[in-house]
Formats: structure tokens, C-alpha cells, sequence
């Protein structure tokens, strides 16, 4: 039992640094790579008010025009989809819309007016990492080991959001998670500031943390599975998790199937993964895929 509370401490304050450092670094690295662009002047209020429409056919699932597009037809692919819930923390659609922009055909929508969708005040830093990871994808030109180290903070955020509970864990495997944030977090950091997260870092896991930031955290934990359906909302007082959030975290967890596979996909002729992509379903059951995807990226040593 002792054993247990330690490792679910040691997570708790893993958790913590991804929230807090991970955050600020990678908002500071998507300042660097897009906001510092002469179009946005360093204001992520104005980067999403110039791509507004370029986000909105990334996040529009029926193809539907609007009235920024040209006459000739939207050129803008959807190879990459926006979620409905990161559309909504960029976006509020209680915009006055021109009835002019607006065409019908009987009861079907042609044209859209994108005046409709209003851009919400909101900063670069009080973005979730799956948030910033997506706009970074779609904006950011990245070297390739930025792009790894993306990915990697991603895995860890994901495999402590996903995890069936705070103590599945071993003592062993937090601090493999430990030892790739630092490593990948510094390097998505500007030359300047490395040794400071780094030091930044190592002092979180110096930091003792007690039973009400446990509580909190993993409160935290909970809300980001509940934020992809706003149509839900959890009640503190409940004492059973509904079906939807099982549900989420399932889906949440096929689609992380579906991002690994492509990326290994990518780099097949690197290392076999035939192995690895035939036991992936296994291996998120038992909640071993962040060690097995970070092995199968880094490749042979």
C-alpha cells in the first residue's frame, strides 16, 4: 500500500509537470515557430482571426463552403481533421451572420457565412498540449527531431490522461516518462532556456506534493477526458463514471492506435513493426503503449 501511494504520488507531480512546464514550453515554442510570423504579429488572438477559414474547412465535416471561399470552390484539403471540441476552445459561433452569405438549396446548406464563428480571447498558454500539438502540425515548420520530441510529449501527457488509474504505474516505468519529458521538452526549448527547464524540471520532481494537490490533479486528469464532448458535464457528487466517459476514453484510445500506426508507417523501412502493430491493441490494455511507441520512434539503438 505504502509502494502504491509513492508511485501514485511520483505521477501526481509527472502530471503536474506536464501541466505547468510542458505548457509553457510548448506555447513559448509555438510563439517561436508561428506567432513570431510578421501576419500575427505575436498575438494568438490575430493568428486565429487569419486563419479562421482555413480552420474552419480543418474542422467542417460536410464540405459545407463558406463566404471566404472563392467562387470557383474551396481549395483547402481536410487531410488533417479538427475535433469538434478544439474547433469550440478556439471558436464561439454567436457571430451576427450576413443573410446575404447565407445560400440554401430547399432545406440544404450550400454556403456558410463564416461571420457566424467568433474568435474566442484566448492565449497560446492556457491551451491544453493536444491543442497546441495540433496547430503546431498544421502551421509550424518543424526539424524532425522537434517533431519526435512532440510526439513524445504527447505520449507522456496521454498515457497519464489514459491510464486506468493513478497507481498502474511502476516506479520503474515514471521514470523512463521522467527522464523522456526532460530530454524531449528541452529540446522543443529556444537554446537560451534549456538549462533553466531542465533545472525547472528536475526541481518537480524534487517537490513534495500532498493529498490535496493528488486530489486536484487528478481531478484535472478526469476534466480533460470530459472536455472532448461539451455536451457533458461530470457532477462532483457523482460516485459512478457514466458510460460517455468510458466511451471517450475508448475512442480516445483507437485513435491513438490510428496516429501510431501512420507514424510507424512512416518509418517502416527503419526497423520491422510488424511485431509492434500486431500487439498494439494488447499492449494499450496492460497501458505499456508509451514505452512500446517511444522504443519503436527511437528505433535500434
Amino acid at each position: 500500500m505504502a509502494s502504491s501511494a509513492c508511485e501514485q504520488r511520483e505521477l501526481m507531480k509527472l502530471f503536474k509537470c506536464v501541466l505547468d512546464t510542458g505548457i509553457d514550453v510548448l506555447s513559448a515554442f509555438f510563439t517561436l515557430k508561428v506567432l513570431s510570423l510578421p501576419q500575427y504579429g505575436g498575438h494568438f488572438t490575430q493568428f486565429l482571426e487569419k486563419e479562421k477559414h482555413f480552420l474552419y474547412h480543418k474542422w467542417e465535416k460536410n464540405r459545407t463552403t463558406c463566404c471566404a471561399c472563392p467562387k470557383i470552390g474551396c481549395s483547402i484539403g481536410r487531410s488533417t481533421n479538427m475535433k469538434n471540441w478544439i474547433f469550440q476552445i478556439l471558436y464561439e459561433a454567436n457571430g451576427t451572420e450576413d443573410p446575404a452569405h447565407v445560400i440554401k438549396q430547399g432545406a440544404c446548406l450550400q454556403q456558410l457565412c463564416l461571420h457566424k464563428f467568433e474568435t474566442k480571447t484566448i492565449a497560446a498558454h492556457e491551451l491544453d498540449i493536444t491543442v497546441l500539438s495540433f496547430l503546431l502540425r498544421l502551421f509550424a515548420n518543424m526539424s524532425a527531431s522537434e517533431d519526435l520530441s512532440l510526439d513524445s510529449v504527447n505520449f507522456c501527457r496521454n498515457s497519464i490522461c489514459h491510464a486506468r488509474s493513478t497507481n498502474c504505474f511502476s516506479m520503474a516505468e515514471l521514470n523512463i516518462m521522467w527522464t523522456d519529458l526532460e530530454t524531449h521538452l528541452v529540446n522543443l526549448s529556444d537554446l537560451p532556456y534549456q538549462r533553466i527547464i531542465q533545472k525547472q524540471i528536475q526541481n518537480c520532481r524534487k517537490y513534495e506534493i500532498d493529498k490535496a494537490e493528488i486530489a486536484e490533479l487528478s481531478n484535472r486528469i478526469n476534466s480533460m477526458e470530459i472536455v472532448v464532448d461539451h455536451s457533458y458535464h461530470l457532477n462532483n457528487n457523482h460516485t459512478k463514471v457514466p458510460e460517455y466517459i468510458t466511451e471517450i476514453v475508448a475512442k480516445n484510445k483507437e485513435e491513438m492506435v490510428a496516429e501510431i500506426t501512420a507514424k510507424m508507417s512512416e518509418l517502416q523501412g527503419m526497423f520491422p513493426l510488424n511485431s509492434f502493430l500486431t500487439n498494439l491493441s494488447t499492449l494499450l490494455e496492460h497501458e505499456t503503449i508509451y514505452f512500446t511507441a517511444q522504443q519503436a520512434i527511437k528505433g535500434p539503438k
